[in-house]
């Protein structure tokens, strides 16, 4: 009877002890045997001009992020992953291993380019698109003029072009969320401006510097782009295109003060990655990424930069996009 009695004793122990080793792993190792995830180097795609806010977020967030999940976290920022617009760089993202291994910085640009026709048949289709995780930041667009231009609001730039229809307003890349809010600002405004793309941000603002005689008008530009600008005295910010005003220029009125409600328009910064990664995987980077976010230096580090820090989980980002898209979608349409 006590052999009958262990043996069913032992019985039991297997059991309970096969049962925490499905739970915690799947069966893929003993109970109390750690993670091997991440297993060494792990790589951030960004699909954004090298020097745009964009790409100082995702170095800013290296060192965090990477500390976090106790290996090296780097970025690829090389032409195969800002080609054609950034479009590739969601395109290698997608076809990469689902391991767990590569990231991507995905942005506002997912909401404007599939209205984009020159952009949409290069897109990854959606069963080998990426998943979102979260989103960790966002920028929001303000237009901007040189330190000696005439210009003191939004009025008065609008005002100007209606008058001498020639004035041109400065944005950077094609299909980007910059030249969809500048086309935004000129059918808002009912001003005939003229646009002129810029290949990088500092070239941008220095046509600003330069002035509606010998370069540009404004620019449109994220809050990040600008700021280091702003500081220096070489921009002034009529407007920014937020709902409410930012706190990093109190004193700038938004485009709805201004007489033009509805002009709203952000870039943001969200880590995704391929989709079919392991949901345990999913689960550590998310609560990685959210650790990080709310670090109090990293948070101040972000804000020095021109963007406003915030936790947004992936069904609130799908939300967002569906809304940006609807927002975009007449306007990026338009583009050629």
């Amino acid at each position: 009877m006590k052999r009958l009695l262990l043996s069913v004793l032992l019985l039991l122990l297997v059991a309970a002890g096969s049962a925490g080793y499905w739970f915690y792993s799947g069966g893929g190792v003993e109970e109390n045997t750690p993670p091997t995830f991440p297993e060494g180097e792990v790589t951030l795609i960004v699909p954004a001009p090298k020097d745009s806010c964009l790409s100082h977020v995702a170095r800013s967030l290296c060192p965090n992020l990477g500390g976090h999940l106790t290996v090296p976290l780097v970025t690829d920022e090389s032409d195969r992953a800002r080609g054609h617009y950034g479009v590739d760089g969601l395109a290698l993202a997608a076809s990469a291993p689902a391991d767990g291994q590569t990231l991507l910085l995905l942005t506002e640009d997912v909401a404007i380019y599939p209205h984009v026709a020159a952009l949409r048949e290069r897109l990854p289709p959606d069963d080998k698109s990426c998943e979102v995780i979260a989103q960790i930041a966002a920028s929001p667009l303000a237009v901007a003029v040189g330190k000696e231009s005439a210009f003191q609001t939004l009025k008065d730039l609008v005002a100007a072009a209606k008058e001498r229809e020639d004035l041109l307003i400065g944005y950077t890349r094609r299909y980007s969320i910059t030249q969809v809010a500048a086309l935004m600002l000129a059918e808002a405004s009912g001003a005939p401006f003229d646009f002129q793309s810029n290949q990088t941000v500092a070239d941008a603002i220095r046509g600003a510097m330069q002035g509606a005689e010998r370069g540009q008008a404004a620019v449109v530009l994220p809050a990040g782009d600008l700021v280091a600008a702003v500081a220096k005295g070489d921009v002034r910010v009529l407007a920014v295109l937020a709902p409410a005003r930012l706190d990093l220029w109190p004193a700038v009125p938004t485009a709805a003060e201004a007489g033009y409600e509805g002009l709203v328009a952000e870039t943001w910064a969200a880590i995704a990655l391929p989709r079919g990664v392991e949901r345990v995987r999913v689960d550590l980077l998310r609560d990685a990424i959210r650790a990080c976010v709310e670090e109090p230096p990293f948070r101040a580090r972000l804000a020095s930069q021109g963007f406003v820090p915030r936790w947004r989980d992936a069904a609130a980002v799908r939300e967002q996009v569906e809304v940006e898209s609807r927002r975009y979608a007449a306007v990026a349409k338009g583009i050629k």
